[in-house]
């Protein structure tokens, strides 16, 4: 136990609600092992998180530490900040990663190793300065690290900026043919120049000691094998770390929004399979216009739904939009700002779940066994929409982030999804890799032989 008391993992997550709660449940399975951790947060999240957590259901070992940013964020990375999004990472890239390297030799104890988010790369650089084991947390699906780890071979190829969206990528190892409008979407733009900087930056995934994916073995074997063989035995899938059960008990606040659990009261006087959970997740937003076309299609659709209608789902919208959508669909379902969403995706009410198709979300659609109707906006989320509508076969998509979708498309697209024939086949596909996901956390798992391995290094590395 003595080396065990000595271990000191330093946590660094991206400021952005889909990317802290998995980093939290590692931290409170770091714990549950007998390692200390501290979690480094912006001071504006840093509050808001400290407001509901209960350190009796994590544990002592687990602590906090703010570091000064000049953005308040309290719920994290939102609509508006995808906006000057390049403007943020500026900051997190000079004023974050500032406070942070004066804070790390000051620590007592000394830390053990430096865990961040692969986003926050610049943190490889600092561990190796201070003689630290550096761990990468990849927050999305190999395939999507692969395209990262690979972008000196796109480069090479001059598929960016985008001129064929239709043109179909199969060199990328360990990624199925995509086609180049499903790429991540901030590489759409990125000059040949600027993409090749980017790909030679310092702290590169490979230079990781360990590179911990949100993802399991059984979901994409293929990526998997080609990734270690490409990185190394270190890179391993430790998914999912969210809790598999709806019970509540144990559980952490991870959410840095109020949940508003009224939902599921709702929930209980539906019938089973009979709702569209919708939600576009913590910073994706729709136009004004988009906006009234998708309220229009759903009215008309005449679906049953829980729709989790954040205030910034319209930036700067009219005051009137969102009363006049509630008139729309008074008889059809539930609004809520904020849901306790694996809770909501465990409700035997839910049939279908419309989503943006963050990592997060898919990868909780599917551990609950839900087909999925994906409408992506931003980011890697046209990549995870493909692979779950054409790889795995466990939904469909509404349409492109860049199309502008028509009432009536909508309407019918979304009562195609709800289907009972034709959803009955994304079910049973999805409730095959649910399984296969419980079975990979589960002890004697994939993820959770990986998770062993990786406590076992860390608590010798000392």
């Amino acid at each position: 136990m003595a080396a065990e008391d000595k271990t000191h993992v330093l946590v660094l997550p991206y400021p952005a609600q889909g990317h802290l709660p998995p980093l939290l449940h590692l931290s409170k399975v770091l714990a549950a092992n007998g390692i200390r951790v501290t979690i480094f947060n912006i001071e504006s999240i840093h509050k808001q998180l400290l407001k509901s957590w209960d350190p009796s259901s994590a544990g002592k070992r687990i602590h906090f530490e703010a570091l000064p940013f000049p953005v308040d964020i309290p719920f994290g990375y939102d609509a508006s900040v995808q906006e000057k999004r390049v403007e943020f990472h500026q900051l997190l890239m000079s004023k974050l990663r500032d406070e942070f390297e004066a804070l790390v030799p000051r620590l007592e104890p000394a830390p053990s190793c430096i865990l961040a988010d692969e986003s926050l790369f610049w943190s490889k650089p600092i561990a190796k300065k201070f003689g630290l084991p550096s761990v990468s947390y990849f927050p999305g699906n190999a395939a999507w690290s692969s395209i990262s780890h690979h972008l000196c071979l796109l480069a090479s190829k001059g598929v960016f900026p985008l001129r064929d969206p239709e043109c179909v990528i199969d060199y990328v190892p360990g990624l199925p043919p995509t086609k180049l409008e499903d790429f991540p979407e901030y590489l759409h733009d990125m000059e040949k120049e600027t993409l090749e900087a980017w790909a030679k930056h310092p702290g590169k995934m490979k230079d990781a000691t360990w590179v911990l994916v949100n993802s399991f073995y059984e979901l994409e074997p293929h990526a998997f094998d080609v990734m270690k063989q490409t990185i190394g035995p270190r890179y391993v899938p430790i998914g999912p770390l969210f809790p598999l059960t709806s019970t509540g008990s144990g559980e952490i606040k991870t959410s840095l929004r109020h949940e508003e659990h009224g939902c599921l009261e709702w929930l209980q006087t539906q019938a089973a399979g009979s709702i569209l959970y919708i939600s576009f997740g913590s910073c994706s937003s729709l136009s004004e216009a988009q906006f009234e076309e998708f309220m229009e299609g759903l009215a008309a659709s005449k679906q049953q739904f829980l729709w989790v209608l954040r205030p910034d789902t319209v930036l700067n919208g009219r005051c009137d939009l969102y009363q006049k959508c509630r008139e729309l669909t008074k008889d059809q379902g539930c609004f809520v700002a904020w849901a306790p969403q694996l809770k909501v995706l465990a409700h035997p009410s839910i049939g279908g779940f419309l989503t943006h198709c963050g990592w997060n979300s898919t990868f909780e659609s599917i551990c609950n066994g839900v087909p999925m109707l994906g409408w992506p906006r931003h980011s890697d989320q046209s990549l995870n929409c493909k692979l779950m509508s054409e790889d795995w076969k466990i939904g469909m998509r509404l349409g492109a982030f860049n199309k502008f979708l028509k009432r009536a498309e909508i309407a019918e697209k979304l009562s195609d999804f709800m289907d009972k024939e034709k959803i009955l086949e994304f079910r049973m596909n999805v409730k095959k890799l649910e399984n296969a996901a419980r079975e990979a956390a589960a002890p004697g798992g994939s993820s959770y032989v990986n998770l062993e391995s990786f406590f076992r290094e860390m608590r010798g590395a000392i």
